[in-house]
């Protein structure tokens, strides 16, 4: 006879009461964020939150931040097919691009403007 079968309904319903009480003092940590950086952000004003992100993302990567970038919200599937588009053409030097399937006709769109771009010398990098 096992434990559980052996035990009366007051002691398993005790055991059931313990183990809910149990759960619920621990609270799961936050993943990957740094708990002296959490601390810094509850105290930091609104303005120092992005050399937060810029610590924690250099934390992350194990690289210094590098200036000169852009970040730009694409809202959808055309929007960002477009953007993709216009990065793969403006490229000059090197395309490194992972993807998950495209359907044929957006997958020949692609294949036709990484072409292009191989052609006027960029290296293709396809994963």
């Amino acid at each position: 006879m096992s434990v559980i079968a052996a035990m009366t309904n007051t002691a398993r319903s005790l055991v059931l009461l313990a183990a809910i009480l149990l759960s619920a003092c621990v609270s799961a940590p936050t993943p990957g964020v740094s708990p002296d950086l959490l601390q810094a952000k509850a105290g930091a004003d609104p303005a120092r939150s992005l050399d937060l992100m810029r610590q924690q993302g250099e934390r992350f990567a194990g690289l210094p931040f590098l200036g000169g970038n852009r970040v730009e919200l694409l809202k959808d599937g055309p929007a960002t097919f477009a953007a993709l588009q216009e990065a793969i053409r403006s490229a000059r030097t090197r395309i490194d691009m992972e993807s998950y399937e495209f359907d044929e006709q957006a997958g020949g769109e692609f294949s036709d403007t990484l072409l292009a771009a191989a052609s006027r010398g960029v290296e293709v990098q396809r994963f």
